[in-house]
């Protein structure tokens, strides 16, 4: 229930010959989200890029084609090089260098590709010919005769025995024919030929044997693929020397590029520039005496607002100024499931920012549907490693999920349920299948069945889906007085009174007398004493919260509550995932162990069984990571988040030189 960092605006204004080191000073700073220009006020407009962004952009592409023909993918575990150094050496000229040495190889390698390929092509071309007795120089220069070489898809002799005067020549399988005709039989030979589905195929040039040919192109081929074989050693060689050099330059470029076109989202004048820029409140003073120790008092530096979280004091700034972009303070824990919040939206500046409580509730809920010691440790110990060793913040926000999901799962699987891997420790509910103090062979100390409530999924169903409904209307609760504190904080408490308060009037009133009402129809008792004064209280609490959100949202109040049945109902979910996953382990545990290992015997049962138990149990694993963790998840976004979260923020992105691969100047020795 973490409201983002507040927010102040400051505006620099100055010369514009400043701009470049007023810039420069901002990137340093790493704190002002700079506020785009888009309006056309008098005398102001939006500003040009910095004299050197063409030639960077020109050396940007250079380098980017550099790393594409080279294939440079990852170096980030190369020691990061100076940024004073990289700078040098793009003054220098050294893109410049490397690009024409580079692409000098690139172009011979290409020549000696595509005359590889034109050989190739010529043998391939040659391969039928060389299947008839003829040289090339026999199927050109005729001044009388037409030749026909080609294809066909069957002996045309036949079909070309009117023609007297022929030379018929036919390849071995039947497939390749060249054919000599009078000039005056070129038709008939042409309709005899298309019957025999005659396809013709151009004659390579030169003189010889078709075969002699082939052998002397391939000869060639080889002593090519020598020399690409030499080309792409040196491309290797050029990849690795200077590997460091493009991908660091390339970060650099990509730096400098980004700094130069800053001026396009500042208002500039023809002698003067204004910027505007929002700042973490917390570090507004020391913003400040940075950019003035920097700048040197060459630029004029105020502080024109720090922003309350009331949603009408928007109403009296420009509207450039209207959103506030939202910086998270989650804490360490909380962080690692802002990507989960981002899914569905940015929190605004002046909402909660609900990843610190998904951080508390979807781990839970993944653990009450696992529920299970077995499964537990395996998905502690993948997300210890992926939380290690998984860069994108998708893998991450599974890992974080899977880790601390799965220590809610040991912890649920050990003190409710008591179970491992479909089997609970002591007296299992299920005669069929054993438990692990049975299977053991051996009798565990008292303080383990005195640890755990035994629990069973799947006798206890009644229990369990009465334990999810009492946990969605806490859940609910949670997530309407996080509304109630976002109303309050911007509108004020008459509004959070009656949008937000009289729902949480309405959740518990409706509780209480569904319980109440329920509690008459099955048991049968009367409706007197606590019964009774339950029923009353709920339905006046339910009805006076009805009437509060009447005067809002009107008839729309009434459509809701089915609505909110039906957001109650959905936690019930918990209870079926968690006994789906327990009614699969049943079964693989029965196929496993009683089937084929109790029912093969011998070594060979147990090998059998043992394998069918892995297969079963890893099957359940996936499902469970899969359902446990899309249920979960749905309940936090479908469920909890409408009650408060309405997103739309902008997130908070401070102009700051991105570096994995150079090291800045201010932090060299």
């Amino acid at each position: 229930m973490l409201l983002p960092e507040s927010m102040s605006r400051i505006v620099i204004a100055g010369s514009r010959n400043r701009l470049p080191e007023t810039i420069e000073a901002v990137y340093r700073l790493e704190r002002a989200h700079l506020i785009d220009y888009s309006a056309d006020d008098e005398g102001f407009s939006i500003g040009a890029p910095l004299p050197n962004g063409s030639k960077a952009s020109e050396r940007l592409l250079k380098i980017r084609a550099m790393l594409n023909e080279l294939s440079i993918k990852d170096v980030s575990n190369r020691s990061p090089i100076s940024a004073k150094e990289v700078r040098h050496l793009i003054e220098s000229g050294s893109v410049e260098q490397l690009d024409e040495e580079l692409f000098a190889v690139l172009d011979h390698r290409n020549k000696i590709v595509q005359e590889i390929a034109d050989l190739e092509s010529t043998a391939k071309d040659l391969e039928p010919l060389a299947q008839l007795p003829l040289t090339l120089d026999m199927y050109r220069g005729y001044e009388s005769l037409r030749p026909f070489v080609g294809r066909v898809r069957h002996d045309p002799a036949e079909l070309l025995r009117e023609i007297e005067e022929k030379e018929f020549f036919l390849s071995d399988d039947g497939k390749f024919i060249a054919l000599f005709v009078r000039k005056s039989d070129e038709d008939a030979a042409q309709r005899a030929l298309s019957k025999a589905g005659f396809v013709e195929t151009p004659v390579p040039e030169g003189e010889g044997s078709p075969q002699d040919m082939i052998v002397s192109r391939a000869s060639k081929a080889e002593a090519l693929k020598a020399e690409l074989a030499d080309a792409d050693t040196k491309l290797e060689v050029l990849k690795e020397r200077h590997m460091s050099f493009v991908a660091s330059t390339e970060e650099e470029l990509a730096i400098e590029v980004e700094k130069a076109e800053t001026p396009l989202r500042i208002a500039t004048s023809e002698y003067s520039f204004l910027m505007d820029a929002w700042v973490p409140t917390v570090d507004l003073e020391m913003s400040v005496a940075m950019l003035e120790q920097a700048l040197q008092g060459h630029v004029s530096i105020d502080v024109a607002e720090t922003r309350s979280r009331k949603l009408h004091d928007e109403e009296h700034v420009e509207k450039r100024f209207h959103k506030v972009p939202s910086k998270s303070s989650n804490g360490r824990y909380g962080k690692q499931f802002e990507y989960l919040t981002s899914l569905m939206s940015t929190p605004r500046y002046q909402e909660s920012d609900p990843s610190f409580l998904i951080g508390i509730f979807l781990p839970m809920f993944f653990g009450i549907m696992l529920g299970d010691l077995g499964y537990a440790i395996v998905f502690i110990a993948a997300g210890y490693y992926g939380m290690k060793n998984w860069g994108s913040e998708e893998a991450k926000a599974v890992s974080s999920l899977m880790f601390f999901g799965g220590i809610w799962g040991a912890i649920f699987g050990v003190f409710m349920y008591g179970e491992m891997f479909g089997m609970h420790f002591i007296d299992h509910h299920h005669a069929m299948i054993p438990d692990w103090q049975a299977m053991l062979g051996m009798t565990f100390p008292a303080w383990v069945d005195n640890m755990t409530m035994g629990i069973s999924k799947l006798d206890d169903v009644t229990l369990m889906l009465k334990l999810s409904v009492y946990i969605g209307i806490f859940h609910l609760f949670i997530g309407y007085i996080v509304g109630v504190f976002n109303m309050n904080t911007q509108h004020g408490f008459k509004h959070a009174l009656v949008e937000k308060i009289s729902w949480i009037m309405v959740l518990i009133g409706l509780s209480g007398l569904a319980w109440a009402v329920t509690t008459i129809m099955f048991s049968g008792v009367s409706p007197e004493g606590m019964l009774l004064y339950v029923l009353v209280v709920g339905a006046v609490l339910m009805l006076a919260g009805l009437a509060m959100v009447y005067t809002v949202e009107g008839i729309n109040a009434i459509l809701e509550i089915p609505g909110v049945v039906g957001n109650i109902l959905s936690y019930t979910r918990l209870a079926a995932i968690a006994m789906s996953k327990a009614g699969m382990a049943l079964a693989f545990n029965y196929i496993s162990i009683i089937m084929i290992a109790g029912g093969l015997g011998g070594v060979l049962g147990l090998v059998f069984g043992f394998l069918i138990f892995l297969v079963g149990h890893l099957l359940v694993w996936v499902l469970a990571l899969i359902s446990c963790g899309l249920h979960g998840l749905r309940l936090q976004y479908v469920e909890f988040m409408t009650k408060f979260f309405v997103g739309g923020g902008d997130p908070y992105q401070p102009l700051r030189a991105k570096r994995q691969l150079t090291r800045a100047i201010e932090t060299e020795v």
